[in-house]
């Protein structure tokens, strides 16, 4: 007597069920179909797995974060006292870093030594220089020639009589050129006045002028490698009475050095 089957809810559902997926199997494509909710059961299992954390696969530990490294150009040249920069290797995939500073601080610098100028040119004027000869003998406090106040003047009172004199110089051959304005002063007693002035160099003749009141003579004079400079002067305009005639003004006398010279400060004689 062959037993009632049960419904699908009842005790026999499972054998029922059971005889269909065999009988499934049998059939040509029933192996696929068999397969295919397995393997869908299977990703849905795993996907909720990792989710909830209980997922598998390899652990990854970070290790600690290497040292910081300060990576710099090299250190530029400082005026002032100090370290220079450094220079420092990247670091490796673990985190860590090595790095060797290099570069050495500059210290005070040396002082540059000045270096003379040689090619710088100087005037000092005529009356700076002490005579190595004679001496200029005047009381004439307002030098005038031709209307123009005179500087840097030297002065000579000339006597109504016969008179003459030579006043030196020392150049030391280290002057080029003498300028200058010689001539009577506009307040000369006597008009008629007119003095021969030589100009010599080492003893040899430079020039010869010959001033008169209202017209003196402009001085412009090669005196390079002159060693001994000699300003002479004659006055025979005479009448015998031997009072000052007149005065005889080098106006603004200047003598240009040679390149590289400087002259020693002025005598306070």
């Amino acid at each position: 007597m062959n037993e009632p089957n049960d419904g699908p809810d009842g005790p026999g559902g499972d054998v029922g069920a059971m005889d269909h997926v065999r009988a499934a199997w049998r059939t040509p494509g029933g192996k696929i179909l068999a397969v295919i909710p397995a393997v869908v059961a299977l990703i849905v299992g795993g996907a909720v797995g990792t989710a909830l954390g209980g997922g598998g696969g390899s652990t990854t530990t970070a290790g600690p974060p290497g040292p910081t490294v300060t990576v710099t150009a090299p250190g530029a040249t400082s005026a002032i006292s100090g370290d220079g920069g450094g220079t420092g290797a990247t670091g490796d995939g673990a985190g860590t870093g090595t790095g060797t500073p290099t570069g050495t601080g500059t210290g005070s610098q040396p002082a540059t030594p000045l270096t003379p100028n040689t090619t710088e040119i100087g005037v000092v004027p005529l009356s700076d220089l002490t005579p190595a000869g004679g001496a200029w003998k005047s009381q004439d406090a307002n030098p005038m020639l031709n209307g123009t106040l005179q500087q840097f003047t030297i002065a000579q009172d000339l006597q109504d009589a016969n008179n003459n004199g030579d006043v030196g110089y020392n150049l030391g051959r280290d002057y080029t050129k003498f300028t200058g304005l010689i001539g009577l002063d506009d307040n000369s007693a006597k008009s008629t006045l007119h003095p021969t002035i030589e100009i010599d160099g080492d003893g040899d003749k430079i020039a010869t002028f010959t001033p008169t009141l209202g017209h003196p003579a402009q001085i412009n004079l090669d005196v390079s490698g002159v060693l001994r400079l000699d300003i002479k002067y004659v006055s025979l305009d005479s009448d015998g009475i031997g009072s000052i005639a007149g005065t005889l003004i080098l106006g603004n006398g200047q003598l240009t050095t040679v390149a590289g010279y400087h002259p020693p400060p002025p005598s306070s004689s």
